[in-house]
């Protein structure tokens, strides 16, 4: 065959080549290939809660999350769903986006102070039969050393119907309580010290506020408004002039 026999030939073969690149040009264009993406990275261990001198709270571990101080502070802690772990009350909800990233919180809490008071307020709430009660310790510059609620709760126990059973709760933070008579010598005292009023300054006392909606009323009786007069005792104690509780008499003995 001579060489010009061979050219179109040789002509015939770029076109062809030519086709068969535009042809796979065109299929990469109009359909790439589906590359498979890298897996992504696992997702950290959630974050851990410490009492503040380090004492674990929370952990997770291999068998899922721990709480190695069982059924204390447990309301306040918190649990979430056994598969995920994502947090459903307490803090494990409140910081649940910060400890699903790995992120570890230390509390305020002491927890010999959280022990000490849930011993005495679940005590408590056994002999007066309450249905739940709460307890608070704070230092003086306002930090929460314990949360006591009561009954107790075990956030690792089976569920129960949160309607029935609200051993859960967070009482101290989500019921809403009028204050107590132990209230009024706090108030006294605070008002006195900021020099807000004084030992005859005249207390206007109904028998009841309205505050944000909330109807705080009194359960006993009074005059609406009595000032301050000091009591001849030793030490000196001082009541509520009108009230009906006379300040408190000295006994006298013959000599």
């Amino acid at each position: 065959m001579t060489a010009v026999s061979r050219v179109p030939l040789v002509f015939a073969g770029l076109v062809l080549w030519f086709l068969l690149f535009a042809l796979g040009v065109y299929a990469l264009v109009t359909r790439p290939p589906r590359l498979n993406p890298p897996p992504p990275p696992p997702s950290p261990p959630r974050g851990a809660l410490y009492a503040q001198d380090g004492t674990p709270l929370t952990l997770t571990l291999q068998a899922g999350r721990h709480y190695p101080l069982g059924e204390s502070a447990s309301q306040l802690l918190g649990f979430g769903e056994r598969s995920t772990g994502r947090g459903l009350e307490g803090l494990e909800r409140d910081l649940n986006a910060a400890l699903a990233q790995g992120r570890s919180f230390t509390l305020t809490l002491d927890p010999w102070i959280q022990a000490m008071a849930e011993k005495a307020l679940w005590q408590g709430l056994a002999k007066s039969q309450g249905s739940f009660a709460t307890a608070l310790v704070l230092d003086r510059d306002g930090r929460i050393l314990a949360v006591a609620n009561g009954p107790a709760f075990d956030p690792l126990a089976p569920r129960k119907d949160p309607e029935k059973d609200l051993s859960w709760r967070n009482h101290a933070f989500l019921v809403a309580l009028e204050p107590g008579s132990t209230m009024k010598a706090l108030t006294a005292a605070i008002l006195l010290e900021e020099g807000q009023a004084r030992l005859n300054t005249r207390v206007e006392a109904p028998m009841y506020r309205v505050v944000d909606g909330w109807t705080i009323r009194d359960v006993v009786p009074h005059p609406p408004s009595s000032p301050w007069r000091r009591c001849s005792s030793t030490p000196p104690t001082w009541a509520l002039a009108g009230w009906r509780r006379p300040c408190p008499r000295r006994s006298s003995t013959n000599t």
